[in-house]
């Protein structure tokens, strides 16, 4: 593949054509609204005497790369094309003009893609006479830094264009992932909680957004909170893909959009493009602290039972830090003075401390117990808190309050994750190690979901989506049929 055309020359088709050039090949951009193509060639020039400048690029390498980009006044200049790629706006009746006038102008064999987020590859290609060399591209943006690229097969797409597409963005320094279409494909199906149950639980006054960014980003280790990547990707954008995702499939309700996005849509509260989304930008611009729990007293020992309840890491560290650990308490979890502490396994804090003198501290998940710097609690006698937040302060752990729910912060997102990532398995959307590596290179997962499931164990992700199903709606949460099978660790 050569001759490589590009429709729609905005931020997504600059960058995959800038992409294409770096990697040898002749690319034609092409846009309806006259001036864009050009303008945007002049924007990579810029771009990479930037990186020229900053070492990024050598120039020699950065002049053959502009001596490859051409533009063409009409979508008939990409007649020679071996390769059309089109970035055009999401929309469905829209990238079906582009495809049908393009079949009319590129020859027989030229394959025609799209570098669509989440509609429809089998749709864009209905009606077309040769609906078989029509594949999906989505390349993740920025186009030139991002490595995942998800090469999507419709309905008739012939296997063998797939390929000829994997194969090509594997040369190009890419990580390609196969997936079959679907809503959202892999990324956008499986992330959807990442946003919608962080904001289903600041509605639900859980906690607000810091204490939730700053649990995701200190406890369950990604490089973003859901609100802060909201704000930076544009609220509009996030909540577009949102609304295309929940239409095609069905309106299923644990994909409905949140009323709060639309509102800020309508109010003009995009992120930091408008100056204020979730959080303010500019002049107005004032970090807000997330609700840390006051440490009380420090302790010298714990007890713990049979088992730890999940919480051994933090028994490790306990003693790493001379806190004497006593065993052979009837318990399940760790007591400190006269709280006991409990992993979040969809119950409610004032569910285990029913029937227990001992009030009850719910502790919510993390990536990884034995280096978290932050943790989520929570608990029905709010006098239990601080004896908690002083014996994690004491093993190097901030406590965040959270009011009493079930899963909490990362435990609901988290589980709602893993769910949706077995659910792409069993659909066979995707493999089981391109389910993990589409999240891990498309949106800086610290770990694949399903790996993170099995590390686990799927009786206590399994747990915890049923009883946050019988909590707060079956509809949402309960776990799927295959969830365990997706999980087990001889798969």
């Amino acid at each position: 593949m050569e001759k490589i055309g590009i429709v729609g020359a905005g931020t997504m088709g600059g960058g995959i054509g800038q992409v294409a050039a770096a990697h040898g090949h002749l690319v034609t951009l092409y846009d309806s609204q006259p001036g864009a193509a050009e303008a945007m060639i002049q924007g990579i020039i810029q771009r990479l005497e930037r990186w020229t400048i900053s070492g990024r690029v050598d120039e020699g390498d950065a002049k053959a790369i502009i001596d490859r980009l051409s533009f063409a006044a009409s979508l008939e200049g990409l007649a020679a094309s071996e390769l059309v790629i089109e970035a055009v706006s999401e929309d469905l009746p829209l990238k079906q003009k582009v495809f049908a006038a393009l079949e009319e102008i590129v020859g027989t064999e030229t394959i025609i893609a799209s570098n669509t987020s989440s509609l429809s590859i089998t749709e864009i290609a209905a009606g077309l006479r040769s609906p078989e060399r029509v594949v999906g591209m989505h390349f993740f943006n920025p186009a030139p830094i991002m490595k995942l690229v998800e090469i999507v097969s419709g309905d008739l797409t012939n296997p063998d264009v797939a390929k000829r597409c994997f194969d090509l963005v594997r040369g190009w320094d890419k990580h390609p992932v196969m997936c079959h279409s679907h809503p959202g494909f892999v990324g956008n199906f499986v992330n959807r909680p990442f946003y919608l149950e962080a904001v289903r639980i600041r509605e639900e006054g859980i906690a607000d957004e810091r204490t939730i960014d700053e649990l995701m980003v200190r406890a369950a280790g990604f490089r973003m909170g859901p609100f802060e990547l909201m704000d930076l990707v544009g609220v509009d954008v996030n909540l577009a893909v949102s609304e295309a995702v929940w239409n095609a499939l069905g309106r299923d309700p644990r994909f409905e959009p949140s009323g709060v996005q639309r509102t800020m849509v309508k109010l003009g509260k995009l992120g930091r493009k408008s100056g204020h989304g979730f959080y303010p930008y500019g002049d107005l611009n004032v970090s807000p602290r997330p609700r840390i729990v006051p440490p009380g007293a420090s302790t010298t020992s714990i007890r713990i039972g049979p088992t730890s309840g999940g919480l051994h890491e933090l028994v490790e560290r306990a003693r790493a830090n001379d806190i004497v650990v006593n065993t052979g308490a009837e318990i399940d979890g760790i007591e400190v003075d006269d709280v006991r502490l409990t992993l979040s396994d969809g119950f409610t804090a004032r569910e285990h401390t029913m029937g227990s003198a001992i009030p009850a501290v719910l502790v919510d998940w993390a990536h990884d117990l034995s280096t978290t710097s932050s943790l989520g609690i929570a608990s029905d006698v709010p006098r239990a808190l601080p004896s908690a937040a002083g014996f994690l302060h004491q093993i190097g752990i901030e406590a965040l309050h959270l009011n009493d729910s079930s899963g909490l912060v990362v435990g609901r997102i988290m589980s709602s994750l893993i769910n949706l990532a077995a659910e792409a398995l069993a659909k066979n959307v995707a493999s089981r190690e391109d389910i993990d590596t589409a999240m891990l290179l498309g949106f800086n997962y610290p770990e694949g979901p399903l790996s993170w499931g099995r590390r686990l164990g799927p009786g206590v992700v399994h747990a915890i989506l049923r009883h946050m199903g019988d909590h707060l709606d079956k509809g949402r949460y309960g776990p799927i049929e295959e969830l365990e099978a997706a999980l087990a660790t001889s798969t």
